[in-house]
């Protein structure tokens, strides 16, 4: 009856979720520790448990993917399950079945990078995806010409010699025009360029740069897969401001981001000595 009452509440089913999702607690523990509480003290309990669960060592502010995966992919799980529990009609649950049956990894949100393009077809997989975003910004013909070339060239055979000496460059092209003008490449792997999918999503989009990576995801959502509530908002822009450039991930970008993630879990990333200050 017990379990019953919680899976029907819509705060004690998501808080209750997601300590248990995260691996911060078992819940044959959670019900040992609900035994001798009231429910005011039991939602105190929970709170102050989720709050320890993201007590890390290394400022939030400073998680890297290199250093911090787990921290960053447990932090983006509690992003994710606390905007949807915050949703005013509370018609709306965290499918944590799915989550634990899909396997979330991290995914960085605009990616530099080609590794994991190891054979000639993914590398044409990897061409036609940013054929269409750099048609979709324009001015980019000669370059298009290039890669369109270059896939028919792979396609009318498989074994064309000196593929990546050809695409290594025009690779590194597509990334500096589909990347935003201006900034260093130090927000790779820090929390703002982070986002949740699923495994085998992650590994179709994961060397993409963001226009690309939206495209796919977008396509993704509309056949049916499921994409986590904050990397389809992240996708769909409803972080950034309004007149937000479709095609790039730019620092406003990141920025609105990451004050969205702290105003949702606001409750628990602040400790009562900053709350004083």
């Amino acid at each position: 009856l017990t379990l019953k009452e919680w899976f029907s509440d819509h705060e004690f089913y998501h808080k209750i979720g997601y300590l248990i999702a995260s691996n911060s607690k078992k819940l044959v523990d959670i019900l040992n520790d609900y035994a001798d509480k009231s429910k005011t003290e039991f939602r105190q309990y929970l709170d102050e448990s989720i709050k320890e669960s993201i007590n890390f060592k290394k400022d939030y502010t400073d998680l890297d993917y290199e250093h911090d995966y787990n921290e960053i992919k447990r932090l983006l799980l509690l992003f994710n399950v606390e905007s949807v529990r915050q949703i005013d009609d509370k018609k709306r649950r965290f499918p944590f079945g799915r989550h634990k049956k899909e396997n979330w990894s991290l995914e960085h949100i605009h990616a530099q990078h080609s590794e994991g393009l190891k054979t000639n077809e993914k590398i044409v997989e990897w061409l036609k995806a940013h054929v269409k975003s750099l048609q979709s910004i324009g001015g980019q013909d000669e370059l298009i010409s290039d890669m369109e070339q270059l896939v028919r060239s792979i396609e009318d055979n498989p074994k064309t010699p000196k593929v990546r000496e050809r695409f290594e460059p025009m690779q590194q092209q597509v990334v500096n025009v589909l990347s935003p003008k201006g900034e260093d490449s130090e927000y790779i792997h820090l929390l703002p360029n982070m986002a949740l999918l699923s495994s085998g999503q992650n590994s179709a989009v994961s060397n993409y740069t963001f226009d690309a990576k939206r495209n796919l995801i977008l396509e993704m959502d509309k056949n049916g897969s499921y994409i986590p509530f904050c990397t389809k908002m992240v996708f769909l822009k409803y972080y950034s401001a309004e007149d937000t450039n479709l095609h790039f991930w730019g620092k406003s970008d990141r920025d609105a981001y990451f004050k969205a993630l702290e105003k949702v879990l606001e409750s628990y990333l602040t400790n009562e000595e900053q709350v004083n200050e």
